[in-house]
């Protein structure tokens, strides 16, 4: 019988916040997974999502060579909050 135990990741996919928001969905598409945390000197900040990624980078005037801390993640160091959405603001 087929669990779910046998596809549960521990290891947490993560990219420094300076990668460009590219690297960060060739990534993704790589794995095929939703999301990546974002890391400053080591420390989880964030995370950038494929959603953060089409409307706030592409969607919202970015560009793809932008690093993902700039335009997805939060900016305050150690924070660890999720970043908002743009629909959250309006």
């Amino acid at each position: 019988m087929a669990t779910i135990q046998r596809n549960v990741v521990r290891d947490v996919v993560s990219l420094e916040a300076s990668t460009p928001c590219r690297e960060a969905a060739k990534l993704m598409a790589q794995k095929k997974i939703g999301a990546v945390a974002v890391k400053r000197g080591g420390v989880i900040v964030g995370l950038v999502s494929e959603r953060d990624l089409i409307g706030k980078c592409l969607a919202g005037g970015g560009t793809c060579d932008a690093p993902i801390a700039r335009r997805c993640a939060p900016t305050s160091p150690g924070s660890t909050r999720s970043p908002r959405r743009a629909s959250a603001r309006s």
